[in-house]
């Protein structure tokens, strides 16, 4: 016979905010017991602060440019230049 997991976890005495781990037939069991307050939205647990105060050192000023990148083009080696001297 076996007993379903709802009417095991009502004869333990559990605490709200508490977690509990216990090895059951070779597997890690873990039961979180949560508040009786309401789910909040995770907006309200998110704090952001855009203001960032980052170092700021200008030494000059690329300007970008779009379109494909300008590659310089590659060098080109003779087998002459491989060979050791």
């Amino acid at each position: 016979m076996s007993l379903p997991l709802a009417d095991a976890l009502r004869l333990v005495d559990l605490e709200p905010g508490h977690i509990y781990r216990e090895r059951v037939n070779g597997f890690t069991v873990e039961v979180r017991v949560l508040a009786d307050s309401p789910a909040t939205e995770l907006s309200e647990h998110i704090m952001l602060q855009p203001w960032v105060d980052l170092p700021f050192d200008v030494l000059r000023t690329l300007p970008a440019h779009r379109g494909p990148a300008q590659l310089s083009k590659p060098m080109v080696l003779a087998e002459s230049d491989l060979a050791p001297e």
